[in-house]
């Protein structure tokens, strides 16, 4: 993390290739790391940052590599959010979509309930709420799912309001 926020002070420095320097070689550190559950987070970490730069397609490749499918599809889902958040709907919603139908192949249901949490709350955050509630009921796991609900419901009211909330209910 500590390079994470290395590469984020340079680039808003305007030194540009230096913090695609540092980025590599970062890359090239979380890539050697022999911990699975480590290099996930390393590399999930990285292709987030990298999306945050624009470099959206090089952070796509580092995220599609990620070996596990819980931290694979949530590194997509994260990226989806960065590309949101520059106004890149579309790519956003293509990026969002992959992350969900990777989300809905994780055979492990721990995983595969905390993975769909995250992602039907990022839609529900996005202002997304029919994918985001069909993606709610997918959740298996009871807690996961009431959770989910109670944050799309705060999501809702923030958006629209709670009478209108209410309406929509």
């Amino acid at each position: 993390s500590e390079v994470k926020g290395s590469v984020r002070a340079l680039s808003k420095q305007g030194q540009v290739e230096e913090s695609v320097s540092v980025m590599q070689e970062s890359l090239a550190i979380a890539r050697s790391i022999s911990d699975d559950w480590l290099k996930s987070f390393a590399l999930m970490d990285i292709a987030v940052a990298l999306s945050k730069q624009g470099q959206v397609e090089e952070s796509l490749a580092i995220a599609r590599g990620i070996s596990d499918e819980s931290d694979r599809s949530n590194a997509l889902r994260d990226i989806a959010e960065a590309l949101s958040e520059q106004g890149k709907l579309e790519e956003s919603a293509s990026v969002m979509q992959e992350s969900l139908a990777i989300a809905r192949g994780i055979s492990n249901e721990s995983d595969r309930s905390s993975t769909l949490k995250t992602i039907a709350e990022a839609l529900s955050k996005q202002g997304d709420s029919v994918l985001s509630e069909k993606t709610g009921l997918e959740i298996p796991q009871i807690a996961d799912r009431h959770q989910c609900w109670k944050t799309i419901a705060e999501n809702t009211c923030k958006e629209v309001g709670q009478q209108q909330a209410l309406q929509q209910v």
